[in-house]
C-alpha cells in the first residue's frame, strides 16, 4: 500500500461502476493513499470535475478518511 502512486490508485480504480465498489475504493485505496501523500489534492480535485459519476463520488468517499483520522 505505501508504495503506491496515482498512476496505481487511477488504475486500481478503472472501471469501478457500482456503490460498493466505489465506496470501497474510495475508503481503502484512495483515502489512504490521500491521507498519507501519495496522491494530491489536485488529483482528487480532477477526479471531483470528471464527467464519470463514480471517480466524483470516489473524489466524496476519499474525504471520509481524512474526516476520520
Amino acid at each position: 500500500m505505501n508504495s503506491l502512486t496515482l498512476e496505481d490508485v487511477e488504475e486500481l480504480g478503472r472501471g469501478i461502476g457500482s456503490w460498493d465498489q466505489v465506496d470501497a475504493f474510495g475508503i481503502y485505496i484512495a483515502g489512504r493513499a490521500w491521507l498519507t501523500g501519495q496522491i494530491s489534492d489536485a488529483a482528487v480535485e480532477r477526479w471531483a470535475k470528471s464527467r464519470d459519476v463514480w471517480w466524483r463520488r470516489a473524489a466524496l468517499v476519499a474525504t471520509v478518511v481524512l474526516n476520520s483520522s
